[in-house]
């Protein structure tokens, strides 16, 4: 994450550059994470328009064995030779089971002598008052 740039938003075609050092967060919303994969492209800036690929690496659901940890992947070219490795820092945030108990929330924070705000009446009149008619 670089300043000015720490926010989320949609990938380019080609994702972000990432030099020695930086690091990309992303988030994903999906129903069954336990049975979705993440494809990782990786490509390199030659000064053309267009970067070259130079290989890819898969995270599936058998990397992410807990809520959070590190996996560590190889990355392999098109040809299937290995290229490197991918570390990825991980946190996988579920929802709450059987939608929580609600029985201990803020409708029982306020005294039961409070009968709420008053706020006030506004009335049906108007805001504004024109200058009397001669």
């Amino acid at each position: 994450m670089k300043e000015g740039m720490c926010t989320f938003r949609p990938q380019d075609q080609f994702g972000v550059v990432c030099n020695n050092g930086d690091y990309v967060v992303f988030q994903c919303r999906m129903l069954k994470p336990d049975t979705n994969m993440f494809l990782c492209d990786f490509y390199v800036e030659e000064g053309n328009d267009i970067p070259k690929y130079l290989g890819c690496s898969y995270i599936l659901p058998s990397n992410l064995k807990q809520n959070y940890g590190v996996a560590t992947l190889p990355i392999t070219s098109p040809k299937h030779a290995p290229l490197g490795q991918l570390t990825v820092h991980y946190m996988v945030v579920c929802p709450m089971e059987h939608g929580g108990d609600m029985s201990v929330s803020y409708a029982r924070h306020w005294k039961d002598s409070w009968k709420g705000l008053e706020v006030g009446h506004r009335g049906a009149g108007t805001s504004y008052h024109s200058e009397p008619k001669r």
